[in-house]
């Protein structure tokens, strides 16, 4: 059978010869190779109100306008047809994000997610390495609609193996630059990153330099819904902890190590305390400082990134449980959830902690506490 195929964006027609059992799938990618499309084309066409509602939960429907499932034959599409003498259409991806927005999120609609409400929220992930570069991809999937990504770093070859947004091409680009072209392309995010060093114990900055940096990180926190900290310095956790909390903003921590991995979501109301609560006052001397994240197993990576997801956009939707952390321990492959409160000798939350200082240079604090030097 010769079956017509025309696309109304680009104004190109062209006619295929197939059987009645040829796949959508394999028509799309029929037609990308003759016409040397970048990527395969969505196919959609118009069919018959019964057709239309039997396809209503397995794809776009639109009126009788219908994109096609990958699995539909051609000759079921033949005989429903609204008109027999319709084509079939064709839409590149790069020419419609929007439709491409709506596809990749009609599931998620559909399981309960109010993607609307989603696309109303600004996401600030702090590290987007293993476990960010994992979250940032999730919550752009689901329709976050925009992300701020903050990384000092630059990808290199073990990272294109366990890090979702990276690929052989980035190779030695910034990540924030490989991150905000994949999340981009994607449709439906806005991106905005920083190249920025966070000012930490395993990174001293001079003074200047802690001004310069800490005002930039507060700057793109500003009107932020939530902020996400997987930096692999625990002190350069603490200071978005800190910027968190002087803006009053919710803060999501991730970690891991080779056997377990946690997560914590401490809300702005200081009720659940905060990622320095149990910590010692680091006037008085200094933490271990390190992470050892890149020596998980991926059960752990993949895990933990998903509870991280789960709280953020429980949060962000207003459907917190009475749970605001997870311990997986990987050995046992057991998930542990908790709710966390306030240590009321934390030096950062606590009723004396420099959070609740009337101190309003930002900078100035965080010398003081945190990145004090003798």
């Amino acid at each position: 059978m010769e079956v017509l195929f025309q696309s109304p964006d680009i104004g190109q027609t062209i006619r295929l010869q197939c059987s009645p059992e040829t796949l959508v799938r394999d028509l799309g990618v029929s037609i990308a190779q003759a016409l040397r499309l970048k990527s395969v084309p969505i196919l959609y066409t118009y069919l018959n109100e019964r057709a239309s509602s039997e396809l209503g939960r397995s794809t776009l429907v639109e009126g009788d306008r219908v994109v096609l499932p990958d699995d539909l034959r051609v000759g079921w599409v033949r005989d429903n047809l609204r008109d027999p003498s319709l084509p079939i259409y064709f839409e590149n991806i790069d020419v419609s994000k929007s439709e491409l927005f709506e596809l990749r999120t009609l599931r998620f609609r559909q399981s309960g997610y109010d993607v609307d409400k989603l696309q109303a929220k600004t996401v600030l992930i702090g590290g987007v390495g293993l476990l960010g570069g994992e979250i940032a991809a999730n919550v752009a999937t689901v329709g976050v609609g925009e992300l701020r990504v903050v990384d000092s770093g630059f990808v290199d070859w073990s990272n294109i193996y366990r890090q979702p947004l990276f690929s052989r091409d980035d190779v030695y680009k910034r990540k924030v630059d490989a991150v905000h072209d994949r999340l981009v392309e994607m449709g439906g995010t806005t991106v905005r990153t920083l190249q920025l060093q966070v000012p930490s114990w395993r990174h001293p900055l001079d003074e200047a330099q802690t001004r310069r940096h800490v005002a930039s990180l507060d700057g793109l926190l500003a009107e932020c819904s939530l902020a996400i900290g997987t930096f692999d310095s625990f002190s350069a956790r603490a200071v978005l902890q800190y910027l968190c909390l002087s803006r009053r903003i919710p803060y999501l921590i991730a970690a891991l190590e080779p056997g377990f991995g946690q997560v914590t979501l401490y809300t702005e109301s200081k009720e659940t305390g905060c990622y320095c609560c149990g910590m010692p006052d680091p006037r008085h001397g200094t933490w271990y400082d390190g992470g050892a994240c890149t020596l998980s197993p991926l059960d752990g990576q993949r895990i933990v990134a998903a509870l991280a997801t789960k709280l953020v956009l429980d949060w962000l939707g207003d459907t917190a449980t009475k749970n605001n952390a997870f311990t997986y321990i990987g050995r046992s492959t057991e998930i542990q959830p908790t709710r966390t409160s306030q240590n009321p000798r934390c030096s950062l939350c606590g009723p004396h902690g420099v959070a609740d200082s009337s101190e309003v240079d930002i900078a100035r604090t965080l010398i003081d506490w945190l990145l004090h030097q003798d």
